[in-house]
């Protein structure tokens, strides 16, 4: 069963409209999501050896999504420069992004791996 508690599910929303929403606007596109709340029997189905079980996918709080045609790189580096997050990081085809719902921690835009070295001035 991967149905979302009440409080998954209000991080999904704010996921939606502080992540998805914004972006689609942007690149006036809709995006697919390759990856969004996974219950933790799912997570450890997709993840295998590679499970983290403090993924902020297991409450909602991430997102990996892509545009066809529009090179991920592009919309990570719009994530970067306009969006509020949590941990950002860029894979070859696709990015994964994450948002804070805790008002006393909050969003910290952590770049993750070699994206975080690499600017962005040409993709924007």
């Amino acid at each position: 069963d991967n149905t979302p508690s009440g409080k998954v599910q209000s991080n999904l929303k704010l996921l939606l409209a502080k992540i998805i929403e914004p972006t689609e606007q942007h690149f006036n596109r809709r995006a697919d999501i390759l990856s969004g709340y996974r219950s933790s029997v799912l997570n450890a189905l997709v993840m295998g050896m590679w499970e983290n079980p403090r993924s902020a996918h297991l409450s909602g709080e991430a997102v990996a999504f892509s545009f066809p045609d529009i090179p991920a790189r592009v919309v990570a580096c719009w994530i970067r420069e306009n969006l509020e997050y949590d941990k950002l990081a860029l894979k070859d085809t696709f990015v994964d992004v994450s948002i804070e719902n805790h008002e006393k921690t909050g969003n910290r835009r952590i770049v993750l791996g070699e994206f975080a070295k690499e600017s962005c001035k040409d993709h924007q």
